[in-house]
């Protein structure tokens, strides 16, 4: 199941804390680059490998694809 952590939040860890705690070696971790900057990639690539976790790029969000035709628009209104 998934779990919602908001960052910044009091309790919840650093992204990077988080995965470091709960994968192991071997495991991968894929990335939209798209929608991350690059420093976040570049900063969770070191923390990964540094486990020897595998980092990836996708090329694709596989939620997009998820998505296929039936994501609903985007609002049009101002957020």
């Amino acid at each position: 199941g998934w779990q919602l952590m908001r960052s910044g939040f009091k309790d919840v860890p650093k992204i990077e804390d988080w995965l470091e705690k709960h994968l192991s070696k071997g495991q991968v971790v894929a990335i939209d680059p798209a929608v991350h900057p690059a420093s976040f990639a570049l900063s969770l690539r070191q923390c990964l490998e540094d486990k020897s976790v595998v980092f990836k790029c996708l090329a694709e969000n596989p939620v997009d694809a998820v998505w296929g035709n039936d994501r609903p628009s985007f609002p049009a209104g101002p957020a």
